[in-house]
């Protein structure tokens, strides 16, 4: 499928994306955006609580949940009530993963917030080294040894020099954030796609699909196509426990497991629109949806667009305080979908 758009990049599972000159322009180094933007705020808030919050998925990549996913139940050796919670877990995700999202980033704050410290001086990891330097007493034997007293200054001094580097990368990723924030705020494309590219907001929706692309044209609204894996992703069984105790597997009717297929695609449309208003200063975003569908007339397995969504931010918002319900939040949003419970979802137009 793909986006049709002059500036666009793929993200998919497990690679990190090159998007160009932007990234040379905002290099955050190991540290990356997200750390930087978490230091940040707790250089301007003093508060070791704060986090920018995502998903953990990590429980998806124990073997056993692949058994269960698959439905090898046979090859399972554990605990029976422990597969049952983790088929739980994981059907919860499919179902309710528009419920979690990224915090939301307030890129005018970020752009107005003041340096964490003069570069014209010392920054507070060297002052805290110098304090101690300064204030060093010899020991007795540094003293009477003046070889042993010269390691231990030089040791101090090295400890300094490391110091200052930790408060310049300190001071260089706050002046990297801010030229960002600038950028963002201006509305230049490339900044988001170098945002959503260090943010890797949607990674846990990865674990479900095969990949993201993103495009723009406009700095108001961003595309976002979602390549889904429903057929590997959604269970077409549910487990229970067994009169005495053992773990045993019933395989869903057509319809429902359709039906919460319907729900995995309607929540992943959600959840992508919610974390890009939640990084991007944008008033719409619209979402295609990728899934596999047969096309019964050459008896082929194709991927076609089985939904297409505009949402606008304020719109979600309000739409999320009246319902939970993934599909009855998508009824307020101008969107394209078909859908029966006997053939599942059909090739639609997109928006």
């Amino acid at each position: 499928m793909g986006l049709r758009f002059r500036k666009s990049f793929t993200i998919s599972k497990g690679v990190k994306s090159d998007i160009g000159k932007i990234a040379q322009d905002f290099n955050f180094g190991n540290t990356g955006l997200r750390k930087t933007i978490i230091s940040n705020r707790k250089l301007q808030f003093n508060d070791n609580e704060l986090e920018l919050h995502t998903e953990d998925t990590s429980f998806l990549h124990k073997e056993f949940s692949k058994e269960i996913i698959n439905g090898n139940i046979e090859e399972y050796k554990g605990d029976a009530k422990t597969a049952i919670n983790e088929y739980k877990k994981v059907m919860d995700m499919i179902t309710e993963i528009h419920r979690n999202s990224d915090e939301s980033i307030d890129w005018n704050y970020v752009y107005k917030s003041p340096e964490p410290f003069n570069i014209n001086a010392l920054g507070p990891n060297a002052l805290e080294v110098k304090e101690q330097i300064d204030n060093y007493i010899p020991t007795a034997s540094e003293k009477i040894f003046k070889t042993k007293l010269e390691k231990k200054l030089s040791n101090m001094k090295n400890d300094l020099r490391k110091a200052m580097e930790k408060d310049e990368e300190t001071y260089n990723g706050w002046r990297t954030l801010v030229d960002l924030a600038g950028e963002v705020l201006r509305g230049n494309i490339d900044a988001y796609f170098e945002v959503i590219n260090e943010m890797r907001p949607l990674d846990d929706l990865l674990e479900f699909g095969v990949d993201f692309e993103f495009g723009s044209n406009s700095s108001d609204t961003i595309h976002v196509e979602y390549v889904a894996d429903s057929s590997n992703t959604v269970p077409f069984f549910e487990l229970s426990l067994s009169s005495n105790g053992k773990l045993q597997k019933n395989n869903f009717k057509r319809s429902q497991h359709n039906e919460i297929i319907r729900l995995y695609i309607a929540a992943s449309a959600i959840r992508i629109a919610k974390d890009m208003f939640a990084l991007l200063p944008i008033e719409k975003t619209v979402v295609h949806i990728v899934d596999d569908y047969i096309n019964e007339v050459i008896t082929k397995k194709e991927r076609v667009t089985v939904l297409s969504v505009e949402f606008e931010r304020d719109k979600l918002e309000k739409a999320e305080m009246k319902n939970k319900d993934p599909l009855e939040i998508l009824k307020g949003f101008n969107h394209n979908m078909k859908f029966t419970k006997a053939y599942g979802f059909s090739p639609v137009d997109r928006i």
